[in-house]
């Protein structure tokens, strides 16, 4: 059965009783407009096919069981064309200056601060309202032109059209002319389309110009950072992660990536340190379970790896990164390694995670070594699971004798 579609506002805050849901259902009812309340600590993902028509996401910022942080970095990983400037308003009644940093780390521009205050309340009900009802302003939608243009941009990859990719340059140009040719996102946009079509130095110019228009312009930063771990910087890439976070400790995805930096200079133990501070934060952080879930798997932890993995809502990303280190010991013609490697895949990963290129690999790797009828064994289950598959298809008939 398809889950029905809500077409109504949708409002995330704990506990129906706390003053400020009481207060944002009181004016939901006065101007008639039909809403759904979420727990903090709802998981979006499982609830986005029925909620992702909604007109407006109201997040109450001070969430107990799950910060609001936690709540909007879930919903642009799930969809990052969405909304952001139109469709989210944040209400916060206790700022602190971290906060701060963390709305501009986010995108976030409808931010309602609400204190519990009879004349605070009263005002800040009055720019929900007008959040709610008022249409976009030329800044709205001038920022979600570059909204548009910057995804466009994030999603080049080669082989791309080039007539595609000389469109997305005339739309950078376009947007650019809203900013007079001189804001960091221009110079950032022209950097993300460099890296695409020169390469990384080019890119690395237009980043700085960025930062030396805004040196706080977080996209650029984590670019340059990028740029680091590409090059075997990862002690730099850490300190330059370290320092956004000393300005704001709460950023979940920031310390996922750092966790992912010490896991990749070998130290498991500060690795898993910031995954679970990670999980603290947000107990269905899909990168981090995903991460600790990976750590597991190298320690030979299989039975803790498969539960991480059961938790995580993108286990799918575990099960490319495992596929990925397969193919690589095939191509070393390390047989035996691979298809042990293969074997703990298949043990510690999720039923629908058991993607059809994972028995494909697994097929490919015995009949690289000799071992036929295995391979066709696997190659089968791969094809049962995709019957289109044709990689897998081409592969049976290439080592299935031919009748005469």
């Amino acid at each position: 059965m398809t889950a029905k579609v809500f077409n109504e506002t949708v409002f995330i805050c704990d506990r129906n009783m706390h003053w400020v849901s009481l207060q944002v259902r009181r004016l939901l009812d006065h101007l008639k407009i039909p809403v759904i309340n979420l727990s903090s600590d709802t998981p979006l993902r499982s609830a986005w096919s029925r909620i992702h028509n909604t007109p407006k996401i109201i997040i109450h910022w001070e969430c107990k069981d799950r910060i609001g942080g936690a709540i909007i970095e879930e919903l642009l990983e799930i969809s990052p064309k969405f909304d952001i400037d139109e469709r989210l308003i944040v209400i916060t009644s206790e700022t602190q200056a971290e906060d701060e940093v963390y709305f501009k780390e986010l995108g976030i521009h409808n931010v309602v601060y609400m204190p519990n205050m009879k004349s605070e309340i009263k005002n800040g009900l009055r720019q929900i309202k007008d959040c709610l009802l008022n249409p976009s302003s030329i800044n709205v939608k001038r920022e979600k032109l570059w909204r548009k243009v910057l995804h466009s941009l994030d999603l080049l990859r080669p082989g791309t059209d080039p007539d595609l990719v000389e469109r997305i340059s005339q739309q950078i140009e376009k947007a650019g002319i809203l900013d007079q040719h001189q804001s960091a996102r221009y110079f950032y946009g022209k950097g993300l389309l460099a890296h695409f079509s020169e390469g990384s130095e080019s890119a690395e110019d237009f980043y700085k110009k960025a930062l030396g228009l805004d040196a706080n312009y977080y996209p650029a930063k984590l670019k340059m950072i990028e740029l680091m771990i590409a090059n075997g910087s990862h002690r730099a890439a850490l300190d330059s992660l370290r320092m956004l976070q000393r300005r704001n400790k709460n950023n979940i995805s920031r310390l996922v990536k750092i966790g992912e930096i010490h896991q990749q200079l070998n130290d498991a133990q500060k690795g898993e340190h910031y995954y679970r501070v990670a999980l603290s934060k947000d107990a269905n952080c899909g990168s981090a379970l995903n991460g600790l879930a990976t750590l597991r798997f190298e320690q030979g932890r299989l039975e803790e790896s498969r539960d991480l993995l059961a938790k995580s809502a993108t286990a799918s990303k575990v099960a490319s990164t495992l596929n990925q280190k397969g193919i690589h010991l095939v191509k070393q013609e390390k047989y035996e390694e691979a298809l042990s490697h293969y074997s703990k895949a298949q043990y510690v990963l999720p039923q629908q995670d058991k993607s059809p290129m994972l028995f494909y690999n697994m097929g490919l790797c015995y009949s690289r070594w000799g071992k036929v009828d295995m391979a066709k064994q696997f190659l089968q289950l791969a094809l049962i699971k995709e019957p289109n598959y044709k990689k897998a298809r081409r592969l049976l008939e290439q080592i299935t004798p031919k009748a005469i």
